[in-house]
Parts: C-alpha cells; structure tokens; sequence
C-alpha cells in the first residue's frame, strides 16, 4: 500500500484545484480525504467562496483536523447523511 501524500505534496495540488469552482469538489476531496458532495453546505460555502485558493485551503485543513478529532472520539459519519 502506498504511502499517504504528506500536506506538502497535497496543498500546491489542492490549491491549484481550489482555483476553479470546476474542480473545488476535488480539492475538498483530496484535502479531506474523503467523498465530498456539492450538498454540504459548510464545505461549499467554503470552497465556493471569494477567499483566495490558499485562504479555502486553510479552510479545508482545519476542516479535516476537526473530522480527524471526532473520528478519534467514535463520531465517523460526515457529510450528507443524516445520523437521525
């Protein structure tokens, strides 16, 4: 199994992708490392936004620190599933 891309080789890929609102989907994808679907409001409103390519990047990141965090606590169910 391949070695996971380190954030260094991900953020000049990733914020070349969050450049164009064309590929910001798969840029919140290759950040979050997860499926990413245009219906989640917060990652939208983060990727589709006026901030700079590097601005949504940062965004991402704290985004993915915050999943890691509840994934690490039992909470694994992001997106638009609805847990109810």
């Amino acid at each position: 199994m391949p070695e996971p891309a380190s954030l260094e080789q991900i953020e000049p890929v990733a914020t070349a992708l969050l450049g164009s609102p064309l590929t910001s989907l798969d840029a919140a994808e290759l950040v979050l490392n997860r499926r990413v679907d245009a219906k989640e409001k917060m990652i939208t409103q983060m990727i589709f936004g006026l901030n700079t390519p590097k601005d949504k990047f940062a965004m991402l990141l704290m985004e993915f620190e915050i999943e890691k965090s509840m994934k690490e606590k039992g909470m694994s169910d992001f997106g638009t599933k609805n847990p109810f």
